[in-house]
């Protein structure tokens, strides 16, 4: 297994990659996305944006700003299946020994309410494969079938130990079909830290390494059950936009 990268006094900061997924029924790229993108370039050093379903030609030139990088694509799959296309295909023939660290992340929150590099500046130091902003507890689905506690795939941080790894490719290869939301959160968001963790991958997330506890507690996700707590005590750089409607 490829060695941690942990961040020390002596050494660079990580060379990262980003891969946001945009997606708006009318095609429309509002501000917050402008602002998260002019933020997180602070902290990447090459991003890919992929554009799932239509996009106004506003739209386009606003994301142009951000990445020469832009992969449009039907939508369907969900986010999985997005950052399928782009590691299997699209981005595959680059050298992926060039990037410490890969960012996949998508436009469904708001923020950052604290700057990135607080967040990135702290995770350096962790050992781990791959992190997150938050982690959902145990729980279980309206049909009561159970599911474990995992990394929430809004924000997710691979590490060089990952993504060169034989199981990083296993994974995308066997990522089954998501057609509605539920199951890309079963076959994405859940399987993602249970696949890893299972083949003895490390994960961690900030809100967990802030003492931030409160989402121990079965069935609650910690982003729509403590959001308030999370920003003001714990400095959450994130809000969730289903919170508004």
């Amino acid at each position: 297994m490829i060695p941690y990268h942990v961040r020390g006094n002596d050494k660079e900061s990580m060379k990262r990659l980003g891969i946001f997924v945009f997606y708006d029924e009318k095609g429309i790229v509002d501000e917050y996305v402008e602002y998260l993108l002019s933020s997180l370039l602070q902290e990447i050093q090459e991003l890919v944006i992929v554009i799932n379903g239509n996009i106004l030609p506003d739209g386009y030139k606003k994301l142009q700003r951000y990445s020469s990088l832009l992969y449009c694509r039907e939508n369907s799959g969900f986010d999985g299946a997005a950052y399928r296309d782009v590691i299997l295909n699209y981005y595959k023939d680059k050298d992926w020994e060039n990037w410490d660290e890969l960012i996949l992340l998508n436009d469904t929150f708001y923020g950052p309410f604290f700057p990135w590099k607080i967040i990135f500046d702290e995770m350096e130091k962790e050992r781990a494969d791959f992190w997150g902003l938050s982690r959902h507890p145990q729980g279980e689905f309206t049909d009561g079938e159970k599911f474990q506690s995992h990394i929430q795939s809004y924000f997710l941080a691979v590490r060089k130990s990952l993504f060169l790894s034989k199981a990083w490719g296993e994974f995308w290869k066997e990522l089954g079909p998501a057609n509605t939301l539920l199951e890309a959160v079963q076959n994405f968001e859940i399987k993602f830290s249970n696949f890893f963790e299972k083949k003895d991958f490390c994960s961690k997330s900030w809100q967990e390494l802030q003492g931030m506890r409160l989402n121990n507690q079965y069935n609650q996700n910690p982003c729509f059950s403590y959001a308030y707590e999370l920003v003001k005590y714990h400095k959450f750089p994130i809000i969730k936009k289903k919170l508004f409607n």
